[in-house]
Parts: structure tokens; C-alpha cells; sequence
């Protein structure tokens, strides 16, 4: 893919070696952006594009804590027929609208923070609402970054980001490991009622050192979002991230928490601010190691 770029990325280049086009505090929230980059013909990047993009990813999320954009980041990521572009404090890595291939979008939060946690939405647009409480999430502060599949779901054949151990999400996954290693990543899923009656599922994937953050995640969900019927692997198994590329790539590397929810706790994440806002401050106490009181 790197060889052979998109007619546009000549174009891309040239704004790119102009310097990034830094934008005004974002208008437009995260979500809004990643329904604009929408693919329903995804592609799977080669090797030359996959090293590219995670070296280029990893730099940036090294560097976000200082504040500092590395210098060529946006001529780099030109070459790969995306487009940087800064809205206040966060970084936006994403596909130029009008020819997605559902390569995703990688938004970072540049400066200190008291934590690293990392929310990612694989499903997007198929697990109803998730792609919004996500960017939603991501809006209101305090998260180091955040990764959007753009390819739908069941699109192609052998697409699902969870099950591509070559596709854009994984590579992110290995960029953010080397970059925070003491991050916390958190992906939301959603399911139906045939799949469980449960308001929400919670596991490590098969993290051998998920013991503990799963045992501390079941008290502090169950505070933040009013529900009391939360299952883990053994009781749901399908919807435990036991098959999960990223979950297996980040084992042993970096804190991995796979949050599957029900259609009702989706909704009302997606229309309650103050439900969120408790999901938000529970996540990042997570991600702190906060004590349970």
C-alpha cells in the first residue's frame, strides 16, 4: 500500500511538507470525524504501510505527554495517505474524507496526565452506540487516546478488526504497547439479548496478569453504571476476547480490559452525560490503580 499511494497523496504531501494544518479547538466531536472516514470496501494495509504506521504512531504517543508534536509527523503520515491534524490539545490520525479504506482513526491527548488509559471501539458502527460513547468519553478529557475502527463490520470477508492480526487495529495495538507500557486499554463492545442476559461482561482476554484489574473492574463498573448483573469469562466465554488479536498481541505487555455491553447500558451511555461521566472516572481510576474504598 505504501508503494503505491492514493492519487491524492501527492496533494497530501505537499499540504504536509507546508506543516500541519493545525486546526481551532474542535468543533466537531471525535465521533462525528470517524462517521465521516467510514468504509464499506476496507482494505488490509501491506507490511511496508503496517511498520510505517505503527513507527509513526508509537513516536506520537511517546512524545504526547510533553506536549510536543515530533517534528516531520505530519509529512510522515502524508506518505501513508492520512492526514494529522490538531483540534486544541489532541492529535487526530485519520483518513482524508472521500476515499476511505477503513485504515481507522487514532485521536491522542497531548500533555501531562495523572494516567494512561486508552479506549478503543472496534465495532463502532455494528455494536450500536459504542463508536459514540467512546469519542464521547474521549471529548470530555483526561484519556490519553483513543482507536476507531472505520471499516464496517462485516464489510468483506475476514474483515472484523478483532480478527485481523495484520489490520490498522493491531498494529495500533503494538505502537501503543512500546509507547505506555503501563497504559490501561479498554474496548467496548456491545451484545444482544440472545447473546446473554447480563448488563455487561468483563474480561482480560487471556492476560495471565488480568487477575487483579479484573477482580478491582467488577466493583467500580458495577458503582459507575448502576448495574449489578456483571459476568465474566467463565460464565459468557463468547464474549470473553478469548479469539481477540488485540487482547492476545497485549497480553503480558500492557493492561487489557475488554468491556462487553448490553443494548439498554449502551443507550443510556449514549444519551445519559452523567452515566458516562461515572464510566469515565471509573476507567481512569482503573487505569490509576486507585484503591478500592
Amino acid at each position: 500500500m505504501s508503494g503505491a499511494p492514493m492519487s491524492g497523496g501527492l496533494v497530501l504531501l505537499a499540504l504536509a511538507l507546508a506543516g500541519p494544518a493545525w486546526a481551532d479547538p474542535a468543533e466537531t466531536p471525535t465521533w462525528e470525524r470517524t462517521r465521516e472516514v467510514r468504509s464499506d470496501a476496507p482494505v488490509v494495509p501491506d507490511e511496508a504501510w503496517r511498520v510505517d504506521y505503527r513507527d509513526l504512531l508509537a513516536e506520537l504517543l511517546r512524545a504526547a505527554p510533553s506536549g510536543r508534536v515530533p517534528a516531520g509527523a505530519a509529512t510522515r503520515a502524508a506518505s501513508l495517505d492520512l492526514v494529522l491534524e490538531r483540534h486544541g490539545a489532541v492529535l487526530w490520525l485519520v483518513e482524508p474524507v472521500g476515499q476511505p479504506r477503513g485504515l481507522g482513526m487514532a485521536t491522542i491527548r497531548l500533555g501531562a496526565l495523572p494516567t494512561e488509559l486508552v479506549l478503543q471501539a472496534p465495532h463502532p458502527y455494528y455494536d450500536e452506540h459504542t463508536g459514540r460513547i467512546a469519542g464521547a468519553l474521549f471529548d470530555s478529557g483526561g484519556i490519553r487516546a483513543l482507536m476507531l475502527a472505520s471499516a464496517q463490520r462485516h464489510a468483506a470477508e475476514d474483515i472484523d478488526p478483532t480478527r485481523q492480526p495484520e489490520g490498522p487495529l493491531t498494529t495500533a495495538c503494538d505502537a501503543l504497547a512500546q509507547a505506555l507500557p503501563d497504559a490501561l486499554v479498554v474496548q467496548l463492545h456491545g451484545f444482544g439479548p440472545r447473546r446473554s442476559a447480563a448488563a455487561a461482561v468483563i474480561s482480560t482476554g487471556r492476560a495471565r496478569s488480568g487477575g487483579d484489574l479484573a477482580s478491582r473492574a467488577f466493583p467500580v463498573l458495577a458503582r459507575a453504571t448502576g448495574e449489578d448483573d456483571l459476568r465474566g469469562p467463565d460464565e459468557v466465554p463468547l464474549l470473553a476476547a478469548l479469539n481477540n488479536v488485540q487482547a492476545a498481541l497485549l497480553a503480558d505487555r500492557v493492561r487489557f480490559l475488554h468491556l462487553e455491553m448490553s443494548a439498554s447500558l449502551r443507550a443510556g451511555l449514549a444519551h445519559d452525560a452523567l452515566l458516562r461521566e461515572q464510566l469515565r472516572q471509573a476507567l481512569l481510576a482503573l487505569a490509576a490503580r486507585e484503591p478500592l474504598p
